[in-house]
């Protein structure tokens, strides 16, 4: 073989390698080759692991954002709409109420009681960083048959419950529904409101709105390469904000929770674990309470928690909103465990965690009042005028890719929809599988619900004929069927009074109505109608009118694997 024959076959073999590599990372062999042609050279694995992060369909809405774009979003009424950590729309004037609703559907398949825990720290943390403090949470859950859905049920509701409960914020109201379509894919929806000042709200971003627009300066640093006195003076120049840490220390849970949270999985969901973040409500409880008071004060710039992507996505997404670079050195980060990789300090998500920017004259006292809040905190970057989005670790730099790059330049798809015509003939018929047995989801009814159905079947036998007796006979049956049980069981795990403002909570009889919560006349609801959307996705229109009342809604739409015809058809119809 001629050394000509064996570069190249080296060079293919490298290239395999890098392939696959980026492939564990959640990138498609085309992605890759994307990357590399934007930055124009091969990316390191510290690179990798950030774009297969912020390109996810979990960060980047890849696949759905050219449809959510549809949602009508301005209105003099609503403050902050899509774009920030959460939605704010007046209720009173100068009052805003600040809500979000996300899932966390795969970390709470795979580890029910602390993915679904962590959804509700994640969605508290969305609120509370815009200057909002919580008021009410609300959950719309989804389960399928058989006894490991009973699992599942089991252990998100006391999650759900145990964490909500230990901050200190009422649950209120919720939905909780089967379907034979959620066995291996349940639905675990986290809905947070929170009330803010409309001149008290705060927003992602690295400079103060006056500061003046500078020209961008690429570093011209490569990874791997030593960091001179020359490139730190560029990389955190004197004078310029600083990016403060506070919050839980970092460590290896939840390194690739964006990929996995936007992947398939079957049954073999064990090796899975280690992606799911765990939380501590005790935490959350000292970190809402520092942020407010850090907010109240008006001594931070901007402020963004560390959710999906943890510090990669913080620093990014505020680096984007403000036309800015950041410098991060790696080794300056509290981490609760040794020898951490630089790739697993970028993406982890270790919960509880919050990144702010300070003006350098305000950064002791940021530090303080963390300290009196007994939370840990340190200075670890800088904001700079690169437009790049730079990490150092052990003095070498490991990730310097521009900022568009993983925000303008992510992939955007238009995935072939289905037909609606077509789409409606298939599903003419809403599907029913002769259902599980499981006596793990027969919740049961309440001994006075059990009584009362008791007198009725007793004086039906007198008025009804013969044919109806048969059918009033299976009445008890059907109402032990998950579907039509008392949810008693679960809510009794919620505490809907805390703070003393709930006026209806998740312990009345509510069906569909709203929760209602002594703030103004606040009133909170959700809805879905989950085997009918599957029949017509127009069906949302329903949903949405039942719980439309003047102001606002918000829409958490979810649906199968999004290159499916069929899959992206019906979310594109809803």
């Amino acid at each position: 073989m001629s050394s000509a024959q064996g570069s190249t076959a080296e060079q293919t073999h490298n290239d395999k390698k890098w392939n696959e590599l980026a492939q564990g990372f959640g990138l498609s062999g085309d992605e890759f080759k994307s990357l590399k042609d934007l930055l124009k050279r091969q990316p390191s694995l510290e690179e990798i692991a950030v774009v297969g992060a912020l390109w996810s369909e979990h960060c980047s809405y890849k696949s759905s954002r050219v449809h959510l774009a549809r949602f009508h979003t301005n209105e003099p009424w609503v403050l902050q709409g899509p774009g920030e950590n959460a939605g704010i729309v007046e209720i009173a004037p100068g009052v805003g109420l600040a809500f979000k609703m996300e899932s966390h559907n795969h970390p709470s398949y795979i580890e029910p009681y602390q993915g679904a825990a962590t959804g509700v720290g994640g969605i508290l943390r969305d609120v509370f960083c815009m200057g909002a403090r919580p008021v009410a949470n609300m959950n719309c859950l989804r389960y399928g048959e058989g006894l490991y859905n009973a699992h599942l049920l089991k252990h998100t509701v006391r999650g759900i419950g145990d964490y909500g409960n230990s901050v200190g914020v009422p649950t209120v109201g919720g939905q909780t529904r089967f379907h034979h379509g959620y066995s291996k894919n349940i639905l675990v929806n986290a809905f947070t409101a929170g009330l803010v000042k409309s001149d008290a709200i705060f927003r992602g971003k690295l400079q103060n709105d006056s500061a003046p627009v500078r020209q961008q300066v690429a570093s011209g640093l490569l990874p791997d390469q030593d960091v001179s006195e020359n490139s730190k003076k560029k990389l955190f120049p004197q004078g310029a904000n600083l990016l403060i840490y506070f919050g839980s220390a970092t460590g290896r849970d939840g390194v690739h929770g964006a990929t996995m949270s936007s992947d398939t999985f079957g049954d073999a969901s064990a090796s899975l674990k280690p992606t799911v973040q765990v939380g501590d409500p005790f935490a959350e409880k000292k970190l809402l309470e520092v942020t407010l008071e850090l907010l109240k004060k008006k001594i931070v710039v901007g402020l963004q928690d560390m959710g999906a992507a943890g510090l990669t996505s913080s620093g990014v997404e505020m680096a984007g909103r403000s036309g800015c670079g950041v410098a991060i050195d790696l080794n300056l980060i509290p981490a609760r465990t040794a020898r951490l990789k630089a790739f697993e300090y970028l993406l982890s998500e270790s919960q509880e965690r919050m990144l702010c920017a300070v003006t350098p004259d305000k950064a002791e006292e940021v530090l303080a009042l963390c300290k009196e809040h007994q939370v840990a905190a340190a200075v670890i970057g800088s904001v700079n005028d690169t437009g790049e989005f730079i990490c150092v670790h052990n003095d070498k730099v490991v990730c310097a890719l521009p900022v568009d790059i993983l925000t303008d330049n992510a992939p955007k798809y238009r995935w072939p929809l289905q037909e609606r015509n077509e789409y409606l003939k298939q599903h003419s018929k809403i599907e029913r599988p002769t259902p599980t047995t499981s006596e793990g989801l027969k919740l049961g009814l309440p001994e006075s619900s059990r009584s009362a159905l008791a007198n009725v079947l007793e004086s039906a036998k007198t008025t009804v004929g013969e044919a109806w007796n048969t059918i009033i006979q299976q009445l008890p049956a059907l109402m032990t069927l998950p579907v039509h049980a008392a949810k008693e069981p679960l809510t009794r795990h919620y505490c809907s009074t805390v703070q003393g403002n709930t006026i209806s909570g998740c312990q009345t009889p509510l069906s569909s109505a709203a929760a209602v919560v002594r703030l103004d006349a606040e009133f909170l609801t959700e809805n879905a109608h989950d085997p009918f959307a599957q029949q017509s996705p127009s069906i949302a229109m329903v949903a949405v009118a039942q719980s439309c009342q003047p102001g606002a809604f918000l829409a958490t739409v979810l649906k199968g694997k999004q290159s499916k015809e069929g899959h992206m058809g019906c979310f594109s119809m809803m």
